[in-house]
C-alpha cells in the first residue's frame, strides 16, 4: 500500500494542536483559551488513529512479528521518556508543585513522570488489547468493545456529572482512549476503506466542531459546575473522524518538505515540546522582567523552537536523537562507529576490555 503523504502532513498539524494543549498562554482572555484549546482537542486521538493506521499496513504482512516490533519500541521509549523527565518530577517534588506520595506510586509509574507522558503507556495498552481480539479472531467484538470504551472515557471526563463527578478516575479511563482509536485506524487501513465524496469527512469535521461547542456550553449549565480542561468531548470522535478521512482520502499530495517533517518528527514534537517549554521560558525569566509578551505566542515559540532543537540534535548528534526515541540498537550501531572511528574494537555494545587497553584503566 503506498504511503499517503498528506497523513504524514496532518501528523505535523496535530503536533502543533497538542503543542497549543500544553502551553501557559499567560494573560490571554480565559474564553480565548478555552475556545484554542478546544480546536485542539481532537489532535490526541489523531496520534492513535494515524498509529492504528500505520500498524495494519505491516500486521497483514508479519502479524507477531509486527506487534513485537511496535511495543519493544513504545517500551523502550517509555524507558527513555521516564528518565529524561526524572528530574523535572524531581524538581517539582522540589518545589512543592508535587508530593513525594503523587511522584513514586503505580499510576506514576504507568503514565511517566510528566504530564503528557501517559499517551505512550495507553498506546502500549491499547496495542495489546486490539492485539488481543485479533489473535483470538474477535475482531467482530471490537465495534462493540469501542464504543463501550469511548463512552466510559466520557463518563469520566465531560460528562462525569452523570455519575456524580469523581466516580469514574478520568487520569485512570484516559487510558482506555488508545484501543477505539487504534481499531478504528486500523480498520480503516486494513479494509483499504474509501471515500469517492469529500462531503462525508466535511459533513463529519462540521458535526463534530458544532457538538463540541454545544456541549462546551451546556453541560456546565446543566451540571452545575464550572469547566475543569476536559480532554475529551463527544463531538471530538467525529471531529479527529472527520480531519483523519478528509487527508486519508487526499492521496494526490506529493512528498514534500513538510510531510517529510511531519513524518520524522512529529511525535518527537509531541514528547519532548514541554521539556522544551520548561527549559526556554524559564531561562527567558533570568533574561526578561517580564515574559508574558512571550506568552501570549508561547504555542508558536513551543512548536518551532522544539522543532529547530530536534532537527539539529538530528543532524548533530544522530546518537542522541536515536536514544531520545528510544531505539536503544540504532544508538548502539551508531555508538559502534563512533568506536571503530576511535580505534576501538566491535561495533555495537562497549566493549570493557578495548576501553580498558586504550584508556589503561
Amino acid at each position: 500500500m503506498q504511503r499517503t503523504h498528506s497523513l504524514d502532513l496532518l501528523r505535523l498539524i496535530a503536533a502543533f494542536f497538542v503543542v497549543i494543549l500544553h502551553c501557559n498562554l499567560g494573560k490571554t482572555p480565559e474564553e480565548v483559551q478555552f475556545y484554542l484549546r478546544l480546536s485542539g482537542r481532537w489532535a490526541v486521538p489523531f496520534f492513535f488513529l494515524v498509529s492504528g493506521y500505520l500498524f495494519a499496513k505491516g500486521y497483514a504482512r508479519r502479524q507477531d512479528v509486527q506487534l513485537t516490533n511496535t511495543l519493544k519500541k513504545l517500551l523502550d521509549l517509555f524507558v527513555i521518556l521516564l528518565l529524561v523527565y526524572l528530574p523535572l518530577g524531581l524538581g517539582g517534588l522540589a518545589l512543592g508543585w508535587i508530593s513525594l506520595e503523587e511522584l513514586f506510586t503505580f499510576r506514576r509509574l504507568i503514565s511517566g513522570m510528566w504530564y503528557h507522558t501517559w499517551f505512550v503507556g495507553a498506546m502500549i495498552f491499547g496495542y495489546l488489547i486490539l492485539w488481543y481480539f485479533l489473535y483470538n479472531r474477535l475482531e467482530r467484538l471490537l465495534p462493540i468493545l469501542s464504543c463501550v470504551l469511548l463512552a466510559l472515557v466520557l463518563l469520566s471526563d465531560t460528562y462525569s456529572f452523570v455519575l456524580h463527578d469523581h466516580v469514574l478516575d478520568q487520569k485512570v479511563f484516559r487510558y482506555l482512549m488508545a484501543t477505539p482509536f487504534l481499531y478504528i485506524g486500523y480498520f480503516l487501513s486494513s479494509q483499504e476503506v474509501h471515500f469517492k465524496s469529500k462531503l462525508f469527512p466535511w459533513s463529519l469535521i462540521f458535526s463534530g466542531a458544532v457538538v463540541q461547542l454545544i456541549e462546551s456550553h451546556f453541560i456546565p449549565v446543566i451540571s452545575g459546575n464550572a469547566w475543569v480542561d476536559p480532554q475529551f468531548f463527544g463531538g471530538t470522535t467525529l471531529l479527529v473522524l472527520g480531519v483523519f478521512i478528509l487527508f486519508m482520502e487526499w492521496n494526490t499530495i506529493p512528498d514534500n518538505i513538510y510531510s517529510r517533517f511531519g513524518r520524522h518528527y512529529s511525535l518527537p514534537i509531541y514528547l519532548y515540546h514541554p521539556l522544551f517549554n520548561v527549559l526556554f521560558f524559564n531561562a527567558m525569566k533570568l533574561v526578561m522582567a517580564d515574559i508574558d509578551p512571550l506568552l501570549y505566542i508561547s504555542p508558536l515559540l513551543s512548536f518551532i523552537g522544539t522543532s529547530l532543537c530536534l532537527w539539529l540534535i538530528d543532524k548533530k548528534l544522530p546518537t542522541l536523537y536515536k536514544l531520545l526515541l528510544g531505539d536503544f540498537i540504532g544508538f548502539q550501531e551508531n555508538m559502534g562507529k563512533v568506536w571503530k572511528m576511535r580505534g576501538l574494537k566491535g561495533q555495537g555494545p562497549i566493549q570493557i576490555n578495548a576501553l580498558v587497553k586504550r584508556f589503561k584503566i
